[in-house]
C-alpha cells in the first residue's frame, strides 16, 4: 500500500466533506451577520521614527474597530535601533536646509574670492 503525504490526504478529506463544509460556511454567513464595510483599521502613534526613538519603545497602537467598538489593540513596538544620520537630520527640516546650503554657499564664495586674489 502506498503511503500518502498529509497534503495529499488532507486534500482527499475535504473532497470527501466539502457538502459538509459548505453547509458550515453557508451557516456562519447565514447567522453571523458580518459587514465588511464596518471594519476599520485605526492607527495611533509617530508619523516619524528617529534616532531619538529606542529599540522596544512603543510608537504606536493599531486598534481594530468592528460598528464603533474597539475589538482588539495591537502595540507597535520598535525591533531595531534606529542610527543617527547627519543628511537626514539636516534635510528633514527647510530651516536646517536652508542654513546649510547657505553655509555651502558662503564657503564657495570664500573660496572663489581667495583664488581670484592669488591669480592676480
Amino acid at each position: 500500500k502506498e503511503k500518502k503525504s498529509f497534503l495529499i490526504y488532507l486534500g482527499d478529506f475535504i473532497a470527501k466533506y466539502r457538502y459538509v463544509f459548505l453547509v458550515i460556511f453557508l451557516l456562519l454567513t447565514i447567522f453571523c451577520a458580518f459587514n465588511i464595510n464596518n471594519v476599520k483599521i485605526k492607527y495611533d502613534g509617530l508619523d516619524i521614527l528617529s534616532y531619538k526613538n529606542k529599540k522596544g519603545e512603543k510608537v504606536g497602537t493599531i486598534k481594530l474597530i468592528y460598528n464603533n467598538d474597539v475589538i482588539d489593540k495591537f502595540d507597535i513596538i520598535l525591533d531595531t535601533e534606529i542610527k543617527f544620520n547627519l543628511f537626514v537630520y539636516i534635510f528633514a527640516n527647510s530651516l536646517r536646509r536652508t542654513i546649510f546650503f547657505g553655509f555651502v554657499l558662503s564657503i564657495m564664495f570664500i573660496v572663489i574670492i581667495k583664488r581670484k586674489k592669488t591669480t592676480n
